[in-house]
């Protein structure tokens, strides 16, 4: 076993167990959200639409890392923010930028946009773009197998993606209570973990006819791991054997079947009127390219600019099925030098618990329009 692995996982552990203590909420704190706590929001089975007339329309927190103390540096972010900036600004959202921050830091720069969220508004919407990876967080108490959780490589350390997101449900932002929270996480989903077998993280695809644009050369992966392209050679042996189904007639003897063993898999981290969209599958890189940034914040700004130049009355769920499709036929990586990722796919996924449908379109000015503010906070 690789020990330099060994060391790796064991300190992200401590770095773990180091943020869960520095940002636990104290009993003021918590009994203070109580108090704020708003009464349940009725369901209404005639009104299958999100309230999107409140005046304002909400916060747009980018958490955007760039530079980092102990991993590579992701040189096309930039592209990132100018992207998400100019679309959550036609928008009308509020947008806060918290760039480059420390695992404490930008906890904190949280809980404070936690308890300025005001009731007047929409929703609210996040926007991330970072290193990330999937982790086993295991105890010496309980050794059994445990899901694996996404978390965010920041500045200095890292932060559970859970925690984030926990951040502005019901009972922590009363405020938001009834209205949908909207997550779209630009990170590498791989799996770290020392006796895992990395040659799945590459998404390759399927191969079919297809007339697409020319993409870069200068493109990138998140991560960078030498491997083998044994993906479609295992692919089809699996199919082969699926192809013999099961006969009709014959008795099954289940005398000699083996117990049910763990099943290894993703906690995806998704409260009540939540949508998470990430730019890979699970245990999959996620990519950027040069002049585009992130896949995922790419395709979510070419998808929405063009409709924002008609008079469009599409539900969002609809419009990011738009964003996969966009990203499954028109993105491929072009990297030469790395023959292994050379011509990879990636493959959005959504998660939702939303109840209701959201339209989300740029609210209806008043006669004197004013540009809405603009809040950076970077390291």
């Amino acid at each position: 076993m690789n020990q330099h692995l060994i060391a790796r996982r064991k300190k992200i552990m401590q770095l773990i167990d180091r943020f869960k203590k520095t940002t636990r909420l104290s009993q003021s704190q918590t009994d203070q959200a109580k108090r704020q706590q708003l009464p349940s929001v009725k369901n209404d089975l005639f009104n299958d639409i999100y309230d999107f007339n409140h005046p304002k329309r909400g916060v747009a927190i980018f958490i955007i890392n760039s530079s980092f103390h102990n991993q590579s540096k992701r040189p096309f972010a930039g592209e990132d923010i100018k992207k998400m900036r100019e679309l959550f600004e036609l928008l009308d959202f509020d947008v806060v930028l918290l760039e480059n921050k420390t695992s404490v830091d930008l906890w904190k720069s949280l809980q404070d946009i936690n308890l300025k969220v005001e009731e007047n508004c929409d929703c609210l919407a996040c926007v991330i773009s970072s290193h990330g990876a999937e982790i086993s967080i295991t105890s010496s108490i309980d050794t059994s197998t445990q899901p694996r959780h996404h978390v965010l490589f920041t500045a200095d350390g890292i932060i559970p993606t859970d925690r984030i997101l926990q951040m502005f449900d019901d009972d922590h932002c009363p405020n938001l209570q009834g209205k949908p929270r909207m997550f779209f996480i630009q990170a590498c989903r791989c799996i770290l973990n020392t006796e895992n077998d990395t040659e799945s993280e590459i998404d390759e695809g399927f191969a079919f006819d297809l007339v697409k644009e020319q993409v870069g050369d200068d493109m990138i992966p998140v991560k960078v791991v030498k491997k083998k392209r044994s993906f479609f050679r295992r692919r089809q042996k699996e199919t082969l054997a699926d192809t013999k189904g099961r006969p009709e007639e014959e008795e099954i003897n289940l005398t000699n079947c083996k117990s049910i063993e763990p099943v290894d898999f993703c906690l995806i981290p998704c409260y009540e009127d939540y949508l998470v969209m990430f730019s890979s599958s699970s245990e999959k890189i996620a990519w950027s390219d040069s002049g585009k940034g992130g896949w995922l914040t790419f395709c979510l700004y070419e998808v929405f600019k063009h409709l924002l130049d008609t008079e469009y009355s599409v539900s969002l769920l609809h419009i990011l099925t738009d964003v996969c499709g966009k990203m499954a036929k028109e993105m491929e990586t072009r990297t030469p030098s790395i023959p292994s990722y050379d011509r990879s796919k990636s493959a959005a996924t959504i998660y939702h618990m939303l109840t209701k449908d959201i339209f989300l379109k740029p609210m209806v000015h008043k006669l004197v329009p004013l540009p809405g503010p603009v809040l950076e906070s970077s390291v």
